[in-house]
């Protein structure tokens, strides 16, 4: 028991081919029953060879085994965070970044956070399916609400929480399960899950969280699939957390690229005819249109709007200034991984160029700076994949949970029947 672990969760089978160490998550659409079984393993940080035993799990075997766990972590160090990840090329495991979380999370700055729960999902493909796939699979995550629930009971009635961190394309994720009827058909007061909810560089629309827009969200053009619209609401959060914080980066390359994705030509057609019959100022109108679209983790709240208040928002190029912060680094740590400066340029190129139809300007910055070598792109694009684990972004997250002391909460109606806690151990 003395190496540390967490876990992996997923609503996929994970499967082993033949010769391989590192398994798979199962893609196959012919094993639609999988997707109502959670499978949960345990996986030990310190050894990499051991073959991982993930297996179908019930609720209370999934509830008591954490809850059990927890018991035996240190007084201050038993939250629990579950970590939903980003876009992956491959359908495979990236276990990789759950050891990061833990090296920076657990072992180097010693949050509050105890425990880890993985949860892998497919977040591989083209960009012309995954928006949509994205965010069914978040609708389908929502049949396994109980299981969170429970969790998140059983911890608060021993003193601990559970918190949300959540990475780039998982906000797709998140966005189908805030918005399936399920979760909005509950009463308000059974919503509610985590404690804290970090949103690190989310890769959806700004106007997600703006209440002047709509204060029951935006509808976003879907390009390439159905539904013709996709509903995007992030104030449906307040709902599922106690504190809400977004994380992002004015200088995240990926991002504005992404951003620019997100507009059909067809579309803005459309809305240009519209502000031409109603005799609108061209310049004004379409800047008021292109803001909804901006990628919330690069371009940050719109100051033009009504920001949904409850939202607390870093820039982690301003906290990278942050002198208390700052003085908290462990030696010979940056506070953020270092862009490339020629990407620094393309970005103010991007931003001050942005015409979201025109794809030439993105395209140009891209190439330029893939032409400078391997170096330049990994430095951009590392600096997006490890944006959860940047020494300055984990040390505001541990002043947030460190400054938020649990708040019990008494069980609810919700899961009333609660047969012997099932017990996992490190050795399955």
């Amino acid at each position: 028991m003395s190496n540390p672990f967490h876990y992996v969760l997923s609503n996929r089978a994970i499967e082993f081919k033949p010769g391989q160490a590192r398994p798979e998550l199962d893609t196959d659409n012919k094993k639609l029953a999988d997707r109502n079984i959670m499978h949960f393993g345990l996986y030990p940080i310190n050894n990499r060879n051991q073959r991982l035993s993930i297996n179908a799990v019930d609720i209370n075997t999934f509830t008591g085994g954490i809850s059990s766990h927890v018991e035996q972590l240190p007084q201050g160090k038993r939250d629990v965070m579950l970590y939903i990840h980003g876009y992956d090329a491959f359908p495979k495991l990236k276990l990789e970044l759950l050891e990061q979380v833990h090296q920076k999370y657990v072992a180097d700055y010693q949050t509050t956070i105890g425990k880890i729960i993985f949860f892998s999902w497919p977040s591989h493909g083209f960009r012309k399916k995954i928006d949509d796939r994205a965010n069914t699979y978040g609708q389908e995550l929502f049949q396994h609400f109980p299981f969170f629930k429970q969790l998140s009971e059983k911890l608060a009635q021993k003193g601990s929480r559970l918190h949300l961190l959540v990475h780039s394309f998982g906000h797709q994720l998140l966005n189908g399960f805030i918005s399936t009827p399920g979760f909005q058909q509950l009463p308000q007061a059974e919503r509610k899950i985590f404690d804290q909810i970090f949103l690190m560089a989310p890769d959806v629309p700004r106007g997600c969280i703006n209440t002047a827009i709509n204060s029951n969200g935006i509808l976003v053009p879907n390009r390439h699939g159905n539904p013709k619209e996709r509903l995007y609401n992030f104030t449906l959060l307040d709902d599922l957390g106690s504190q809400l914080h977004i994380f992002y980066d004015d200088h995240d390359f990926l991002l504005y690229l992404s951003s620019k994705y997100l507009i059909s030509r067809n579309h803005y057609k459309t809305e240009k005819e519209k502000w031409k019959q109603a005799g609108l100022d061209f310049p004004t109108a379409r800047k008021k249109f292109m803001t909804v679209y901006h990628i919330l983790g690069a371009w940050g709240a719109d100051t033009d709007v009504t920001t949904f208040s409850k939202f607390n928002l870093y820039n982690i190029n301003q906290l990278a200034e942050d002198a208390t912060l700052k003085s908290e680094l462990k030696p010979g740590r940056s506070a953020l991984p270092e862009p490339d400066p020629s990407a620094l340029i393309f970005i103010e190129k991007l931003k001050k160029n942005f015409n979201y139809i025109h794809l030439k300007p993105g395209l140009k910055a891209l190439l330029k700076l893939l032409a400078k070598g391997d170096l330049a792109f990994k430095k951009w694009a590392n600096r997006h994949r490890y944006f959860i684990t940047g020494d300055i972004v984990v040390l505001k997250v541990k002043a947030i949970l460190e400054g938020t002391p649990p708040t019990p909460r008494p069980p609810t109606d919700i899961l009333a029947t609660t047969p012997r806690d099932g017990v996992l151990t490190p050795d399955g």
